[in-house]
């Protein structure tokens, strides 16, 4: 006789919502911020902030993809039950982490993007990365992700 060991519902909506949901929007908004073209980009942001944006460094737009992508494929490994997402919800979320610490230190960004875009959001990204990892964790203590 074998038993399994099912993962609960609530498993199923954090990987579903905040795992998969959440990180398409982030690979989305990557998708438009560097591939939307000037009349999208110029519907979302301010002629100052399009300066800023045009001026980002190649490293810091591969951390943003790093970030976004990895998120993504951290929660893709989460609904295959692998225990390699709380690996990937790492290396996102300390991606994230590195950008916000270099935009707030090193750049302009909370003068032209103000305090929700430059503080808050990155904080709620953060919390939500580390939750994820913290999560992919006790689910693999759990025998969830293998």
């Amino acid at each position: 006789m074998t038993t399994t060991n099912k993962p609960s519902v609530a498993f199923w909506i954090i990987a579903i919502v905040l795992g998969l949901l959440w990180n398409l929007m982030g690979v989305y908004a990557f998708y438009l911020d560097n591939f939307g073209g000037e009349e999208i980009l110029a519907s979302m942001y301010t002629e100052e902030q399009l300066e800023y944006i045009k001026g980002i460094a190649s490293w810091e737009i591969v951390l943003y993809g790093v970030a976004t992508i990895g998120g993504l494929l951290a929660a893709i490994m989460m609904l295959m039950r692998k225990k390699l997402s709380a690996l990937l919800f790492l290396i996102s979320t300390l991606a994230v982490v590195i950008s916000t610490i270099y935009g707030l230190t090193a750049t302009n960004h909370l003068e032209i993007f103000g305090t929700m875009q430059s503080i808050y959001f990155p904080i709620i990204i953060i919390g939500i990365g580390f939750f994820l990892y913290w999560y992919c964790k006790k689910s693999t203590k759990k025998g969830w992700l293998s």
